[in-house]
This record gives C-alpha cells, structure tokens and sequence, in this order.
C-alpha cells in the first residue's frame, strides 16, 4: 500500500471480499471526510491486518467496501512495552495516550497512586474514550495494532501486574541510575514502564516498587511533568531497544 489513503478502523476483521463499515467510522467517511462511491481507502483491523477497499455502496447506516489489495499483516516493533501511568488531568491523559499509541505502545495501564490528582471515581468509565483515542492516533501515524486500554487500577495492582516482564522500571527522579543506562544490555521483549504522578510516587509506594522487583531510573536533572515523562521514557525505550 504505497499510497496514502485514508484510513478506518474495521473491529470486526478483515475477511472479505466485501466489508461494512458502521458507527463513528462511517460518519467520518461520510461526512467528515465526504468521501463518495468509488473512492479507495485503506481498512487496519487493530491486530496488525490491513487492506485496501473500494467504497462500492453508501447508505445511512453502512458503507459496503470491496477489498481490491490484501489483506497484508503490518510489521511491529518485537520489543512490547507496557505503560503504566497515574491518571492525570483529562487532557494530560488524553495526550498521553495519543502519543504512546504513535510511539508503538502494546498496553497502556492507568493506575492510581497516593499523590494522584484525579481519583477513581472521576475517572471510571473512560475505557471506551481512551479506546477511541487509540483508534484516531493510529488511524493519523498508519499504525495498524491498537494498544490494549485497561481499566485503572490500585497502585498495589499494578505493581502486581508487571510480574513477567522481562525488565520493568519505575521513574524516580531521585534513582541514581538514568533510564537510557538502566536500559542498555537488556534483553527480553517486554518492558514494563511505571510513571507517577504531578508530585512523583510517595516514599512507600518507591520502597514497594523496588521491593517488587522495579528498578528505579531517572530521565535527567529536569523536573517533568507527567505526560512529559511518560512519553519520554517510552520514546527511549524506542530508541534502545528497538
């Protein structure tokens, strides 16, 4: 698929010949983008397949496409990395996981620590936003795997669910060791990402992550902000591992 074509998010697979697109992907065809009989786009299915289609029918409530190229699987980096951030402030999050997605995240996993800003109850029910998040950064950067969004959990949780990784890490601004430093040698392919909130993890939540097996690491003398942070540690994560 060398051109560039628009692009749609397909949940239902790709298994043609003739595909039917619904819901918020059809609006954005229709009447964001006024597409029209004839035109051709390409089609990801968020597991790594994608397609080229011709738009055959149009109607209020679905598009009939006719697949003409594939479908073909999309390469993806080998190396997975699992974000795991305190929830921040709606816009902050938002941004978070727009980018991570751009930058090839697997998982992203929102957590809540004791300085956290936002709490649970103002954030449930944001799973199904977050997705659609994913599902417009990857439609913009031609990525054609979507991120696993997970339900915001305990911070005790989520120290919990990085067991298996392969190398997992917690940002301390504090940790002598720099991220870049804590990453080369290492091998394995998943990589477990843990960001704190605003005002950074509290001491015994940095005690429990090294207990539990994190290793600190720091992203210089500069004091981020979360989201900064965030996409910072997995961008060089990119960079050292691939």
């Amino acid at each position: 698929m060398a051109d560039r074509l628009y692009r749609f998010f397909l949940d239902s697979g790709l298994k043609g010949p003739d595909l039917r697109l619904a819901g918020d992907e059809l609006h954005h065809l229709r009447h964001v983008l006024r597409l029209a009989e004839g035109a051709e786009v390409a089609l990801f299915d968020g597991r790594g397949q994608e397609c080229r289609a011709e738009v055959v029918k149009l109607s209020k409530s679905e598009a009939l496409l006719r697949v003409v190229d594939g479908p073909t699987t999309s390469p993806e980096s080998p190396v997975r990395i699992t974000l795991a951030w305190a929830v921040c402030k709606s816009k902050a999050t938002d941004w978070i996981i727009q980018k991570a997605t751009e930058l090839g995240v697997s998982c992203l996993q929102p957590f809540w620590a004791a300085r956290s800003v936002v709490k649970a109850k103002d954030a449930e029910n944001q799973a199904g936003k977050w997705r659609r998040l994913t599902v417009e950064a990857a439609k913009q950067c031609g990525r054609s795997y979507l991120p696993d969004v997970r339900e915001g959990v305990s911070f005790e949780r989520m120290l919990a669910a990085s067991a298996g990784h392969d190398t997992r890490i917690f940002l301390d601004p504090g940790a002598r060791t720099a991220l870049r430093e804590a990453l080369r040698g290492r091998g394995g392919k998943s990589v477990w990402l843990a960001v704190g909130p605003e005002g950074g993890f509290a001491s015994g939540e940095t005690a429990a992550a090294a207990t539990a097996g994190l290793m600190p690491a720091n992203l210089g003398t500069n004091i981020l902000r979360s989201e900064t942070a965030c996409i910072a540690a997995v961008a060089c994560v990119r960079y050292e591992l691939g």
